[in-house]
């Protein structure tokens, strides 16, 4: 190859790679939506994705390791790791959006498939990474204030989800664990009570409620003084409703 050939290749090598995105800077605009409903759709149900990360007895070593890194760039506030499962499929052109709703009279946030121009039209951001490949990816959205502003924290920090990604990689859990924004203003819990999601058809409804979770599967991961309303994230069958994804506070 000639030297001018050789410059030419270096170049545009260098050219391409300028032009893709880090894990921070992605969004709807330049989100590769079939990549994304292709890793989306083949995640575990909550039961496989439990039964695959107990036989990880590294896991609180990991959590310790994650721990860290949160809480060196003061991410406590709002940021943790959740368990990666699929509610349900999702069609094409869609991503998986959480917002504020009112749901037979009640304060509730609603997770639901939405078109992905509906969705910038709403303004959602990312509100969890994939990093289970050697592309980007992005779990779910929401158009909470408060996971706007989360994001904001990390679009001005992309080194903190290149740290993560290295420590999530470090013990093998790049196909179960997902850096996400925890804090939600939307829907607040007090002392006492958890939020409960309940899985439908179309759209997963998280609501306020008192009492006991009983027998359940955590889902999510705070650190330090982090989101309290999400300190304790759960799953398990119900009869009536299927899916119950729990939050306890």
């Amino acid at each position: 190859m000639k030297l001018k050939e050789k410059l030419r290749f270096i170049i545009a090598l260098f050219i391409n790679a300028s032009m893709i995105p880090c894990f921070a800077e992605l969004t709807l605009d330049n989100l590769d939506i079939s990549e994304h409903t292709s890793r989306y759709n083949s995640l575990l149900s909550v039961e496989d994705a439990d039964d695959t990360l107990k036989r990880y007895s590294c896991f609180p070593e990991f959590l310790a390791k994650a721990e860290e890194v949160v809480l060196s760039y003061g991410f406590e506030k709002h940021t943790g790791v959740r368990l990666m499962h699929r509610h349900f499929e999702l069609p094409s052109d869609s991503v998986m959006v959480e917002e504020f709703q009112e749901v037979s009279g009640v304060s509730s946030l609603v997770t639901s498939t939405v078109p992905v121009t509906e969705a910038r039209l709403k303004n959602a951001v990312p509100s969890g990474w994939v990093l289970n490949s050697s592309s980007i990816g992005i779990f779910e959205f929401s158009t909470d204030e408060a996971v706007r502003q989360g994001f904001r924290d990390i679009q001005t920090t992309p080194e903190f989800l290149e740290q993560m990604e290295k420590t999530i990689k470090d013990y093998n859990l790049e196909n179960l664990m997902s850096v996400s924004l925890l804090k939600k203003d939307s829907l607040f819990a007090t002392e006492g009570q958890y939020y409960q999601e309940r899985t439908f058809s179309d759209k997963s409804v998280v609501q306020i409620l008192d009492g006991d979770w009983g027998e359940s599967t955590r889902t999510s991961w705070s650190f330090g003084k982090g989101p309290i309303m999400l300190r304790c994230s759960v799953c398990r069958k119900d009869d009536a409703w299927g899916h119950r994804e729990l939050y306890y506070s």
